[in-house]
């Protein structure tokens, strides 16, 4: 074979592979072309899916929310009313008492021998005045003898009455039904007067949560508005309450106003000092409209972004609204949707506004 055979032979390859090169990118062109026209038809003609839900215009009133701890109302704070040697302590911390119980004592002999002197004391200076006022009627004692006889058994009655009163106040009793919280003592311990012994809640009285609250909520408040607590030892529930006390001044350390909720005990288990977390309602309201949480597209601050179906239920349009307040499952909407009925509750990450919308079935909306 020739030179000018084996170029004529090469140059006939080269062809061959050009025109297999063109002929592979138009079937490729053509194929990408076709489906980029198919993909445009299918959009064009694309619905989304969409569920409603009505809008509800109601007079709600905003919680305000706060925490503390559950105690009982009347809590006291038992103590003798003399210093002295701790003989018997007969009660433990948390257990139920009745009225009436003995809980505690003192070494009682020198408190006895204490009312022993002024009875003692006493009945002398009986003797002595009615000696003196003998001696005065026969004139043998004067008027200044008779007083003073007077004088010291009126000191030897109130003597005897403060021996006998601190005698009583050596034994510490249970004023009503109740529980003992905590035990500050124990038996042949020296305690001084006036030191706690007991810290003692009255059984006949509720239960109360002591919060606090900033100036701008205190003014929303007052005596009888309702609350709902919550414990986290009881997740699946909440207790209604009352607001009972509102604070007139601040605490001077946070200059937050307290406020105290009263409710009848809920469960047979509560104990005091319990974590509670509460939402007050107060007795101002404010008609609101509601939405479902699950409606809201866009939020920035207090505006936010709805859809809602066009008059043709077959587009959305995009709403303008003010947020008045995010619950757990609803909005507060306080502007936006005066001549809105319905809202777009599913699929609303996927619409703009005009975009294309099918209502399902499932909403009763045909």
């Amino acid at each position: 074979m020739t030179g000018k055979e084996t170029v004529k032979e090469s140059e006939m390859e080269n062809k061959k592979i050009v025109i297999s090169i063109v002929f592979v990118f138009i079937i490729v062109w053509g194929f990408l072309g076709c489906s980029a026209k198919k993909e445009t038809v299918v959009r064009e003609n694309y619905a989304t899916v969409i569920k409603t839900a009505p809008v509800e215009n109601l007079e709600i009133s905003f919680p305000i929310r706060s925490s503390g701890r559950v105690t009982m109302k009347k809590v006291l704070n038992l103590s003798f009313l003399t210093g002295g040697i701790v003989e018997k302590i007969l009660v433990e911390e948390g257990q139920t008492v009745k009225k009436g119980q003995i809980l505690a004592h003192l070494n009682l002999l020198p408190i006895k021998a204490q009312v022993a002197q002024a009875q003692s004391n006493y009945e002398k200076c009986k003797r002595d005045s009615e000696r003196a006022q003998k001696l005065y009627n026969d004139n043998v004692a004067s008027l200044e003898q008779l007083q003073d006889a007077r004088t010291g058994l009126q000191i030897a009655i109130s003597n005897l009455d403060i021996a006998e009163f601190n005698l009583k106040h050596s034994t510490i009793i249970a004023s009503s039904d109740g529980k003992i919280l905590k035990r500050n003592a124990e038996a042949n311990e020296l305690v001084e007067s006036g030191k706690p012994i007991f810290i003692f809640a009255a059984a006949d009285i509720n239960w109360i949560v002591r919060v606090t609250v900033t100036d701008r909520d205190i003014v929303k408040l007052k005596p009888g508005d309702s609350a709902l607590i919550a414990f986290d030892a009881y997740s699946e529930k909440k207790f209604e309450a009352k607001v009972s006390e509102v604070a007139e001044t601040p605490e001077q350390t946070t200059g937050l106003y307290e406020i105290e909720l009263s409710f009848p005990n809920p469960v047979d288990k509560l104990v005091s000092g319990m974590f509670a977390t509460v939402d007050i309602f107060p007795s101002e309201k404010y008609r609101m409209y509601m939405i479902p949480i699950e409606a809201l597209a866009e939020v920035n601050g207090t505006s936010g972004y709805i859809y809602t179906p066009g008059p043709d239920k077959k587009e959305a349009v995009r709403v303008s609204v003010k947020i008045a307040q995010i619950f757990e499952e609803q909005v507060a909407i306080a502007s936006g949707l005066e001549k809105t009925s319905e809202v777009i509750t599913s699929g609303v990450s996927y619409l703009r506004n005009g975009s294309k919308i099918r209502i399902s079935k499932e909403t009763g909306d045909k």
